[in-house]
């Protein structure tokens, strides 16, 4: 049996429940849950984002003076051994301390001074440097410079911030750009025409403009439209080679390719408008009255019952649910909510009456807190919302 409502112990104990032992963790967790996960025998516990191990955690400082530090997760080992010469940590950072390199870490005659002086590089040095690099800084500021690769082709896809660019290879890149902007070719009769104007001496960005109406490879075109060829050398049946843009301003029609205007509400509940296009909100506004077609909502069972509301439409099975109230001399319907009250109008005329309530759609009999508020409503309070159709409550008159 479930419970659809908080349960108050009322700060007694409750004893000799074991935490929901299982071998994954529950589906769709709320902040605060625990269960025992059966296979690593771990107690775990939800914390809004990921399951956490309750468990404990040690700090042991060794005495060659390692860090461990273990938990019943695992085990991390931080070994920190500083002979406080040639390394430090200051302000989180490990570095080498000044003179910490000598030349018995090196080879001897690599290290000639503690820092490198005036004139200490020679030409001899410098020629040491890759092929197509410079000596520099990029990023400006003081540090230590480096060495600089140049890019000397018109292929500057790989540029970034660290690199050179040779100025004949700005051009060939500024060129070859300008290049692909395209060219007006000229007018293209789309009637006369059964395929593109594509040759082999198209280059990618050329472009013609429509200059009389017609369909090229089942393409229909209007006067002013613009066709781009979208590749070098396009084939003259492939439209998948070319882009079109459509530059007509005309009043689209069933067989005109154009511009349409939005209808308002209006006109979408008027339904004579013919030359504008309705939108889903446009639609929306169209409801079905007595003496319009449109769209209409479907009644709740509250509504159905108490007979008021004439703006909705009753299914067979609100039907039903009304004429149950009738010759039963009771009351059940099927419903479920996002909140945590709801009110049921059963409509008996009497406060002296039983609810059940039940689960969907395996009617499974369910625990549920209720009021009776009048002598044709009931109020339905939940510890968490059962979701939309998610229970059915059955009333009746005691006696």
């Amino acid at each position: 049996m479930r419970l659809f409502s908080n349960l108050d112990a009322d700060q007694n104990a409750v004893i000799n429940i074991p935490l929901d032992p299982r071998p994954q963790p529950p589906a769709s967790p709320v902040f605060g849950q625990i269960y025992t996960n059966s296979t690593d025998k771990n107690i775990k516990y939800w914390d809004g984002t990921k399951w956490i191990i309750l468990g404990t955690i040690r700090e042991v400082v060794n005495s060659d003076g390692s860090i461990s530090v273990s938990t019943n997760a695992g085990v991390v080992d931080l070994n920190l051994n500083l002979d406080n010469a040639t390394l430090e940590i200051g302000a989180g950072v490990v570095r080498i301390k000044d003179q910490g390199v000598t030349t018995a870490k090196l080879k001897d005659g690599n290290v000639t001074t503690v820092k490198i002086l005036d004139k200490n590089i020679t030409f001899a040095k410098i020629n040491d440097i890759p092929t197509m690099t410079v000596v520099g800084r990029t990023d400006g500021g003081t540090g230590v410079s480096s060495a600089i690769p140049i890019i000397n082709t018109n292929d500057l896809t790989g540029a970034n911030g660290v690199s050179l660019v040779t100025s004949g290879a700005v051009k060939a890149y500024v060129d070859s750009a300008v290049a692909g902007l395209g060219r007006l070719i000229g007018g293209y009769d789309a009637k006369t025409n059964t395929v593109f104007p594509g040759t082999t001496a198209t280059k990618k960005g050329d472009f013609w403009y429509v200059t009389v109406v017609g369909s090229i490879q089942g393409v229909p075109f209007q006067i002013g439209d613009v066709i781009v060829a979208n590749k070098d050398n396009p084939a003259n049946t492939n439209a998948n080679d070319y882009i079109f843009l459509q530059t007509n301003a005309d009043q689209a029609t069933t067989t005109i390719l154009g511009m349409v205007m939005l209808a308002t509400d209006s006109e979408v509940q008027e339904g004579i408008e013919n030359t504008k296009a309705i939108t889903s909100a446009g639609l929306s506004s169209r409801t079905a009255t007595e003496t319009r077609t449109g769209i209409a909502k479907i009644s709740t069972s509250a509504q159905a019952i108490e007979g008021k509301d004439d703006t909705t439409i009753m299914t067979p099975k609100k039907v039903k649910e009304v004429l149950a109230t009738v010759t039963n001399k009771g009351y059940s319907a099927v419903f479920g909510t996002t909140a945590l009250e709801y009110f049921v109008t059963h409509g008996l005329n009497t406060m002296d009456i039983i609810a059940e309530f039940f689960e969907q759609p395996s009617n499974k009999k369910c625990l549920v807190d209720y009021t009776v508020i009048d002598a044709t409503k009931i109020g339905v309070y939940f510890g968490k919302a059962p979701g939309a159709n998610s229970l059915k409550v059955v009333i009746i008159p005691k006696g």
